[in-house]
């Protein structure tokens, strides 16, 4: 599940937005940019900094503005308007309408859209947009198509509308009738760690986020630039004890990476070692093999700890990284 305090700030297809120009004009070439969602119930500190190193990545930001939920009614989510006016690029305004509602006020809805979209420029904000992020069954798209027609006639003439695009709609023929009620669509895809963990944040990255791209590698997964992972094992010795080190695994790659799946070191003589963290070790009388038993993404330059161990007799250049 999303977490809603932490950071939740999705990119706009991981690989570049494709924004279709209106849908008049269906017959021009595809026109590509990168804009980014702040997918935010609580603002933090952290957003600042990230908005600032993010400005030559991201065109536009989205929103989250409001959200409908069967459980909390409308709900009209606290916004940084100070932060967003100093960052100063346009503003998508985006409306989650919870998909186990089909149906919904429609009136008091798009008032209250209305309202936030006078409110924010009052503030000074940049309003350009309006999207509807609604997970509608691939069955009532018409219905969600005529709703998406009553709110068009109420916009303003300089306010887009946009909605989030299901690939289970891909193959209704009443998808190109509701795509015309609209001046761009957004290919809602998702990429899963594990169902445990649930769905990964490749996100615009906060220092505090954990499952979330850094920034350096976002801008490298933008910019379509490789993802090399580089490993290196440090061993530290403890002080004042003769032959104990530490083991620390660290990602001296350009971008995070996925904790390797196996680090071993050719030693004897060794009077005791033990994994730590995230590995178990598996040991014979010449070499120690640290094996992992988790998934951690290790962002570039972070390190992690492997284990310890003592040993008379150390093998140069018998450590051996299997990612």
């Amino acid at each position: 599940m999303k977490r809603w305090a932490a950071a939740l700030l999705l990119v706009l297809l991981a690989f570049g937005a494709w924004l279709a120009g209106r849908h008049q004009a269906l017959s021009a070439p595809p026109v590509w940019d990168q804009q980014v969602y702040l997918w935010q119930r609580v603002w933090s500190t952290q957003h600042a900094p990230a908005l600032a190193a993010s400005r030559d990545l991201f065109s536009s930001l989205r929103i989250l503005a409001l959200q409908l939920h069967p459980r909390e009614g409308l709900r009209v989510m606290p916004v940084d308007t100070a932060l967003l006016k100093q960052d100063g690029r346009p503003l998508w305004l985006v409306a989650r309408l919870d998909g186990s509602q089909p149906r919904w006020d429609e009136e008091r809805l798009y008032s209250r859209l209305l309202q936030l979209v006078q409110q924010y420029r009052a503030a000074g904000l940049s309003v350009v947009g309006i999207e509807i992020d609604h997970d509608a069954a691939t069955a009532r798209l018409p219905q969600y198509r005529d709703a998406l027609r009553r709110l068009r006639r109420q916009l303003p003439a300089d306010v887009q509308l946009s909605i989030t695009a299901l690939p289970a709609w891909l193959d209704s023929p009443q998808l190109t009738a509701l795509l015309r009620q609209v001046d761009s669509s957004v290919l809602q895809l998702h990429a899963v760690l594990s169902p445990q963990q649930g769905l990964f944040d490749s996100r615009l990255a906060l220092a505090g986020d954990r499952r979330a791209w850094s920034m350096n590698t976002l801008r490298r997964v933008i910019r379509q630039q490789p993802l090399h992972s580089r490993w290196q094992v440090k061993m530290r010795p403890q002080p004042q004890q003769n032959g104990l080190y530490d083991l620390i695994i660290a990602n001296d790659g350009p971008a995070d990476a996925p904790l390797p799946t196996a680090v071993t070191l050719a030693a004897g003589d060794c009077l005791a070692a033990d994994a730590v963290g995230r590995y178990r070790l598996d040991s014979t009388a010449t070499q120690l093999r640290f094996i992992r038993t988790g998934d951690e993404l290790v962002r570039a330059g972070q390190s992690r700890p492997l284990g310890w161990l003592r040993c008379q007799h150390l093998t140069p250049g018998g450590i051996r990284v299997t990612p």
